[in-house]
């Protein structure tokens, strides 16, 4: 491939990227300044930004109105802190829709269903919880211990973690 342009983010490196459903609009996180940028990429134009917090991993909705970071501090993943949350934006007005609290260390993982209902979210505190996302509210909290991964099977039946050199499937 060839590099078409290059996007400057901030002071220091994206953490996170993400696509928007209509193949060109990117989303970065991660840049130091707590800062989400919105870019239009055929042209490489900032197209908008707001102060989302520090960001540990992000999600974007299937269609593309709403932007999912968690927080946490990294550095001290051990301590518990006062901010490992869950923030709910909206991806056009740059406004914060909901704050889902409930990890007590950094989040390290997270999944959205295909159709956008359910937040499946991992942490340092050895959880996952499972939220519903039109009402921020918890339906589920798994005690799984470390895990290094997850994912979420394409009908949402099935929940997969990964830890040591296991895979472990959890159903509804």
């Amino acid at each position: 491939g060839q590099q078409r342009a290059v996007l400057k983010c901030a002071t220091e490196r994206p953490y996170n990227l993400t696509f928007l459903s209509d193949g060109k609009t990117l989303i970065t996180t991660g840049s130091g300044d707590n800062m989400a940028r919105i870019w239009d990429v055929a042209t490489g134009q900032l197209r908008a930004f707001f102060n989302v917090g520090p960001i540990t991993c992000l999600a974007l909705s299937s269609d593309g109105k709403t932007l999912i970071t968690c927080s946490g501090d990294f550095l001290n993943p051990f301590t518990e802190s006062e901010d490992n949350s869950i923030r709910i934006w909206d991806v056009s007005t740059g406004q914060q829709q909901a704050l889902l609290k409930g990890h007590t260390r950094p989040i390290s993982y997270l999944t959205l269903s295909n159709d956008s209902k359910t937040l499946i979210t991992s942490s340092w505190d050895d959880t996952v919880r499972i939220w519903d996302v039109a009402t921020g509210q918890q339906r589920s909290l798994l005690n799984v211990g470390p895990i290094s991964c997850l994912t979420l099977s394409r009908d949402g039946k099935s929940l997969f973690t990964g830890s040591g050199n296991f895979i472990n499937p959890f159903t509804e």
